[in-house]
């Protein structure tokens, strides 16, 4: 299944295309703004030079070059401004030479009249340089006269980009600040969260029973139904643990009044046996009933060290003259119950003593969160492909002895209600078989 993007994945990337649209945005605004700014800019520096035309124009329609004032524009090449002034057929002219029939007026046509108005279009020079133009119609000295004033269009495009450059500079900065101003809002609000899940890692531990209070407003109502949750589930487990001990003490009274009765019938030792291993295997089942409870609810804790200390002991005088060393790597806390501990090591000693010629040793290796024990002997070990078998639950690979095949598998079960497992493999160190115990290790 292919996982989903993370909460802090999502506010970023949301984050970041909220940041570019609004950039975008304040582009297009500020691209609109500086236009018409340039623009109306252009438009006054021309009519300025319009109307030093217009008081330039002598009564008999001339243009007084000594009362006129031209503006440095026209000068500069090759974006050269230019003027026209015509009246009743005659033009005179200076700069650059306008197309009429080439602009497009945004108001009124080219061939209105209202005199006063200024119009403003957009033509082409001869040279075919885009211009700006703005013209006026007056009436001087009782003649019409038509004053037109043009400058290349690039002028504004220019003014333009000189403006917009260091506020796309700025705007650039601006959205890195913001990003980095997101992402640290973000992980300052999502503190609370990464609190909340370590929490709950703390309860499925043991470590912590419930999930503390003082949650933020919107956490506090998922906390109050997790730790509702977990009360419920306490309450449920409580109340399996009660009817498995009746379980128990139903089925184990009638059992043991039964082989009572076949003792004193003076029954086969077949029929007993079988009595015996229906005993067995509800001791089995009840045991793993009740280790089920136990991994489900708070997890408990053993030393390691201290029950195989008191398992080799008690082994030592069931066994005479096999040594149990236990090595000091085995002083580990494991997350099970000690009840369970002892009943899962004192399979694995047992068989291992049953089995060693003289030596058994006990020893542990941290791995992660687990901890494998290991119990290895100088037997005469297993044969590899008879290890899947002997882990079997019911079977046993030697017949001469006594039980019914249940230690093994029994360690297995128990150990994988805990998250770990049983293996089986030749010991290197000792020459016979080297059981490895893999249990969750309390932190």
């Amino acid at each position: 299944m292919k996982s989903s993007l993370s909460l802090r994945a999502r506010f970023i990337i949301a984050a970041g295309v909220m940041i570019v649209v609004v950039i975008a945005l304040t582009l297009l605004v500020n691209r609109a703004i500086l236009s018409n700014t340039v623009t109306q800019n252009l438009d006054a520096r021309i009519d300025t030079q319009i109307d030093l035309l217009q008081n330039a124009i002598r009564p008999d329609g001339r243009v007084e070059n000594a009362n006129l004032r031209l503006l440095p524009h026209f000068q500069n090449a090759p974006l050269q401004w230019g003027w026209r002034v015509e009246s009743d057929g005659a033009l005179q002219a200076y700069g650059a030479v306008l197309d009429p029939g080439r602009v497009v007026w945004k108001s009124g046509d080219g061939a209105a009249i209202h005199t006063g108005t200024i119009y403003t279009g957009i033509g082409r020079s001869r040279a075919g340089v885009e211009m700006h133009v703005r013209r006026k119609d007056v009436v001087l000295h009782n003649h019409l006269y038509r004053i037109t004033v043009f400058a290349p269009r690039q002028l504004v495009v220019e003014a333009m980009d000189a403006a917009i450059t260091p506020t796309q500079v700025a705007l650039a900065l601006m959205s890195v600040a913001l990003l980095v101003v997101a992402y640290l809002q973000l992980f300052y609000s999502l503190k609370p969260v990464f609190r909340l899940r370590d929490a709950v890692g703390l309860v499925r531990e043991g470590r912590l029973r419930r999930l503390p209070g003082g949650q933020p407003r919107e956490l506090a109502p998922f906390a109050a139904e997790l730790n509702a949750l977990l009360d419920q589930n306490e309450a449920g487990l409580e109340h399996a643990r009660h009817h498995v001990g009746n379980l128990a003490h139903g089925l184990k009274t009638p059992l043991a009044t039964l082989t009572l009765k076949l003792a004193r019938e003076g029954a086969s030792a077949e029929s007993r046996a079988l009595v015996a291993e229906m005993a067995r295997r509800i001791d089995h089942h009840l045991n793993r009933a009740r280790a089920a409870a136990r991994s489900t609810g708070d997890r408990a804790s053993a030393d390691l060290g201290a029950v195989a200390r008191v398992l080799s002991d008690a082994l030592h005088h069931l066994h005479e003259g096999k040594a149990i060393a236990v090595e000091d790597s085995a002083a580990q806390m494991l997350a099970v119950d000690p009840e369970d501990l002892d009943e899962m090591l004192g399979n694995l000693l047992d068989n291992a003593c049953r089995f060693s010629r003289a030596h058994v040793r006990l020893s542990a290796q941290v791995q992660g969160a687990m901890v494998a024990v290991m119990v290895e002997d100088d037997g005469p070990g297993i044969p590899p492909e008879a290890i899947a078998q002997a882990l079997t639950l019911g079977t046993r690979l030697d017949e001469s002895g006594q039980g019914y095949g249940l230690g093994l598998g029994i360690v297995g079960e128990l150990a994988q209600l805990y998250g770990g497992h049983l293996a089986l493999e030749p010991s290197e160190r000792m020459g016979g078989l080297r059981a490895v115990l893999t249990l969750p290790r309390r932190i």
